[in-house]
């Protein structure tokens, strides 16, 4: 598995492009901004974006998605409980000022089923509904590689907000223990925002997981 890490945006937001060495068929998480960065690295490799993966609907996310739908022409994924959040600026942040503009988009093609196995671009990959940050937030684990991307749910040594729309803490903390924290502990982990860690890191010095002495 290739992973490559573009941060976009002014919320410095990670868009993952992610192709198997011997493929030029890619997976494109989180498209949050500068679409002219994310082609020309498409277009450097030699890469077809079949298909475009959300783990959320928020506007550092998808700022860039329709620029990159229109270019690829690959179907977009979401969870049905954050579909709503392509077609409200309320909702996914830029009308409250997160954004330089106000965004909306088009509905996503695809919808995530919870627990299923996808099998696109060469790679299997299961979702994990992992709410807590928005109700439709996901997790993607790809097994055999060892990787989660845990978009806005699990960081290194944090976690997702939850004092925005549709966010709860106690929800996020259940996500994390019971889905993410059963996951091998030397899984990798590539957040929505800031660096990679892994599963045992996370256990064991994320600071909303420890108890005090």
């Amino acid at each position: 598995m290739q992973i490559k890490t573009l941060t976009v945006g002014a919320l410095q937001a990670n868009c993952y492009i992610i192709n198997q060495e011997d493929s030029t068929k890619a997976l494109l998480l989180d498209p949050g901004a500068e679409p002219d960065r994310i082609i020309a690295y498409l277009e450097d490799q030699g890469l077809e974006v079949e298909a475009i993966l959300l783990t959320h609907g928020h506007c550092d996310h998808i700022g860039a998605l329709e620029a990159i739908r229109d270019y690829s022409q690959a179907s977009v994924y979401i969870h049905p409980a954050d579909q709503d959040y392509l077609l409200s600026p309320e909702k996914n942040l830029s009308g409250l000022g997160f954004a330089s503009q106000v965004l909306t988009c088009r509905p996503a093609e695809e919808t995530y089923q919870e627990g299923k196995t996808y099998h696109l671009a060469d790679f299997s990959f299961e979702v994990f509904h992992t709410p807590g940050h928005t109700p439709g937030g996901v997790s993607l684990y790809f097994e055999e590689e060892g990787v989660l991307f845990s978009g806005d749910t699990l960081f290194r040594h944090s976690i997702g907000r939850t004092d925005l729309i549709g966010g709860d803490t106690a929800t996020i903390l259940k996500s994390i223990i019971q889905k993410l924290f059963a996951l091998p502990e030397n899984t990798r982990v590539f957040p929505g925002h800031m660096g990679e860690t892994t599963i045992a890191e996370e256990k064991n010095h994320n600071p909303f997981f420890q108890l005090p002495n």
